[in-house]
């Protein structure tokens, strides 16, 4: 499996997120060339890695995307909200936004977080486990706009030529309350994906010699059934979870010392 050496020169949106933060850190950490963009300066990295802007702003995209030869799309509106107020600027004119301005900047790869909520009727009902690119059967209208985001890389791939990933996210905790609920829900643990599997998923996915389009799952070991089929991933990208829930979920919501200044 060949990988790319040279450190890449990556854009991270979202990067103050509970996500974002997490892939930053890992990326960076790599040795790669990572600039962070969101609504929000960063408090624990230098000023000159970080961008404060809008997905709403095709200019402000235009900028964060100007030298970059990979663009890591975490921004977004990360679970159900009110459509035209929220989902709708954020998580698709802003995706409609990093996707045109990563095309006119000549961006090659683009990383774009989709989720597990997008399969969430064959997450729940089987059979199980439910393959990459397996058809949508969204839970809510931020599964459906994240249907549309893995819609919009495959029309990217296929008119303009760039390597497009989509990657259905498992479960995330971004704060305590979140942990808490999925802590209740068996399900919802099998498809837990850790800070550590998902930096190293990026690392991976960065690195790994792919090209087109892919659909992939990514998660951790699961505690009873595997329910998000990671056979994909392993295939393309050598993929291994390490993690089972509820390993270092803390880690999404409080920032490491050893990442403070």
């Amino acid at each position: 499996m060949e990988m790319h050496t040279t450190p890449s020169s990556i854009l991270v949106t979202g990067a103050a997120g509970a996500l974002g933060r997490i892939v930053f850190n890992a990326l960076k950490a790599e040795g790669h060339h990572v600039l962070g963009f969101d609504q929000s300066p960063c408090p624990w990295d230098r000023e000159e890695d970080w961008l404060v802007g809008s997905l709403t702003s095709m200019e402000d995209c235009m900028v964060a995307m100007k030298g970059r030869s990979v663009l890591v799309h975490l921004a977004a509106v990360p679970d159900d909200a009110p459509f035209e107020r929220a989902l709708m600027p954020s998580n698709l004119l802003g995706l409609h936004h990093v996707l045109e301005a990563a095309r006119h900047q000549g961006v090659q790869r683009v990383l774009l977080a989709s989720s597990g909520q997008v399969v969430w009727e064959p997450i729940t009902k089987g059979p199980w486990p439910v393959p990459a690119r397996h058809a949508p059967g969204p839970l809510s209208w931020y599964a459906l706009t994240k249907v549309f985001a893995e819609q919009a890389g495959a029309v990217y791939a296929r008119d303009y030529h760039m390597d497009v990933m989509a990657i259905r996210l498992g479960a995330c905790p971004r704060h305590p309350q979140h942990a808490k609920d999925i802590g209740t829900d068996l399900m919802v643990r099998d498809v837990y994906l850790s800070p550590g599997d998902l930096s190293a998923f990026f690392r991976l996915a960065v690195t790994q010699d792919w090209a087109g389009y892919h659909c992939l799952n990514a998660a951790s070991r699961p505690i009873q059934q595997e329910r998000l089929s990671l056979v994909e991933a392993r295939s393309l990208l050598g993929f291994e979870p390490q993690d089972q829930w509820p390993m270092n979920c803390e880690q999404y919501w409080g920032v490491p010392k050893s990442d403070l200044p």
